[in-house]
């Protein structure tokens, strides 16, 4: 259901740079590292490990949220917003949107955690367990995936 892949920034901004929605970050995304993301949780007063059932995603989280679909996942920073990517990987190795999330003129680290608990949903988080500060990556039932604040 859920994987991790490390593709090269060159490789991730040529996928960016495809996509219509996001192209205009492409140039400058830079994804978030580990030691930011634990900076998002630590906002939060948590850890990787303060978060019983989740894995919190070190790469490209590559997410099955139904058999047949896959959609990418990465969070990053790119011309001073920090963003929420999702896409679908096309079978001639394009790709296409899904949904995206832009937190504008703020380049907050971001967290993106799975669980196998939680198949056709995601959590992402600026500060782990503040309100406001994060959301959900969703697969809806119409097959469309959404990216929310809560």
């Amino acid at each position: 259901m859920f994987r991790e892949q490390k593709i090269e920034l060159p490789e991730l901004r040529r996928m960016l740079a495809s996509m219509p929605e996001l192209a205009r970050f492409a140039r400058t995304f830079m994804p978030f590292d580990e030691d930011e993301v634990d900076r998002a949780l630590a906002r939060g007063a948590t850890t990787r490990t303060g978060i019983p059932g989740w894995s919190i995603a070190k790469e490209v989280l590559i997410w099955s949220p139904r058999y047949g679909d896959e959609v990418w996942v990465v969070a990053g920073a790119a011309e001073g917003s920090a963003i929420v990517a999702a896409f679908y990987p096309m079978p001639d190795g394009t790709f296409r949107h899904a949904a995206s999330f832009v937190l504008s003129d703020e380049p907050l680290p971001i967290a993106i955690a799975y669980s196998a608990g939680s198949q056709r949903e995601l959590l992402w988080s600026a500060c782990w367990g503040c309100g406001g500060e994060g959301g959900a990556i969703t697969y809806r039932d119409d097959a469309r995936v959404a990216v929310v604040q809560r």
